[in-house]
């Protein structure tokens, strides 16, 4: 079967989407919605972009012209390699938007969250949001399935027009043999934790308004001296938000134990969750379980993350972890600090994780059931 995966390809998620793919012995080809070279390849999978535009000086200008570059795309990419089905992640978006309305194929869509929910938008912000539910509805008119995480994205798709006899609920899923505590390193705790400072805090999302990275690094400059003095963090993401969280830090007194490590490879990702003590998300409107949380989890990391949406479900009321309520640097401060002070805790909850996510959210079960779909609707 052909599958074109139309996704965010600088996120590690829409790679990991079309490998898993690719490793059931599919013939995968990407769409990236982020990047705006002509074509790029990523561990042999062959990933082909909308190009800029020298006209795209306004937005206005730039999102039609999204739209018309990607109808010529998604058409030579139909009459030369002839999909069967697409996989379209992440729905706000003009090329999103663009493939639902000119490509002949079956669309399985799949939307991440923030997407979907879109939080930063004020009340008053009434054109903004005019647009985000007129996009969101002409896109799922147009879409033959959708899967989603949790049963809160599921009544969000339902409230967009999506039918609820197609709206399966399907996890991402974790590569448990990949997230593991075997990956821990001391190597890696040691370019970082001094003698003092012995407690590891990481957080990988990537540096958007979003995902509200602010509220942790307040959290974190708002907890006692004697706990703050045994605190590192480490940032590994990257994104717009990286300057301006940087300056934050300098303003709080806390750049001197707070690392921005920027994208990782693979293989320093892996290692860099298994080896933190705790793993933090300040992300306040997830689909499910994020996927980083529940990659911790397998690592058998303790976890703290917003009471948004189905967390609590995955992580406090199975003993993984803790939950907040979002935005909240004060309830985050105590959970940082409860945590952080019981070593015995963290190994229960880093255990309890492990267990939840081999049980429920293991991506080869996880796989085979998005598989199962798309051979469904795929018109080979």
């Amino acid at each position: 079967m052909k599958i074109l995966v139309v996704a965010p390809f600088d996120s590690l998620h829409g790679k990991r989407w079309a490998e898993r793919l690719e490793n059931l012995g599919h013939d995968v080809l990407g769409l990236d919605i982020t990047h705006s070279s002509s074509r790029q390849v990523i561990n042999n999978l062959e990933i082909f972009s909308i190009p800029d535009s020298k006209y795209d000086l306004f937005p206005l200008v730039s999102y039609l012209g999204k739209i018309f570059r990607t109808r010529k795309m998604i058409r030579e990419i139909e009459i030369n390699y002839r999909p069967d089905v697409i996989s379209l992640n992440w729905l706000y978006h003009p090329i999103s938007l663009a493939v639902s309305l000119f490509s002949t194929r079956p669309i399985i869509a799949t939307p991440w969250g923030s997407d979907l929910l879109i939080p930063n938008l004020k009340a008053s912000d009434i054109i903004r949001k005019s647009g985000h539910c007129f996009q969101i509805r002409k896109l799922i008119s147009k879409c033959s399935f959708f899967t989603c995480d949790a049963e809160h994205m599921k009544e969000a798709l339902v409230r967009f027009g999506a039918k609820p006899q197609l709206v399966e609920l399907i996890y991402f899923g974790v590569d448990v043999n990949e997230f593991n505590s075997s990956k821990r390193s001391n190597l890696f705790r040691s370019k970082y934790l001094t003698e003092d400072r012995d407690i590891l805090i990481l957080s990988n999302r990537q540096l958007a308004q979003v995902y509200r990275i602010d509220v942790l690094l307040k959290a974190i400059s708002l907890v006692e001296f004697k706990i703050k003095n045994r605190l590192v963090l480490l940032i590994a993401s990257d994104g717009p938000e990286r300057k301006s969280l940087q300056n934050l830090c300098n303003d709080l007194g806390i750049a001197s134990f707070v690392h921005f490590l920027g994208r990782l490879s693979d293989e320093e990702m892996f290692k860099s969750v298994a080896s933190a003590d705790i793993y933090v998300s300040s992300s306040p409107t997830d689909g499910g379980i994020a996927s980083s949380v529940a990659e911790a989890m397998a690592s058998s990391i303790a976890v703290i993350t917003t009471d948004f949406g189905d967390n609590p479900k995955w992580v406090s009321d199975t003993g993984a972890g803790l939950t907040y309520s979002e935005n909240n640097e004060l309830a985050l401060r105590d959970a940082i600090s409860k945590v952080a002070l019981d070593e015995l805790l963290r190994e229960s909850m880093g255990e309890r994780g492990r267990n939840k996510i081999l049980r429920d959210n293991n991506a080869i079960t996880e796989t085979k059931k998005l598989d199962a779909i798309f051979k469904k609707f795929a018109i080979f």
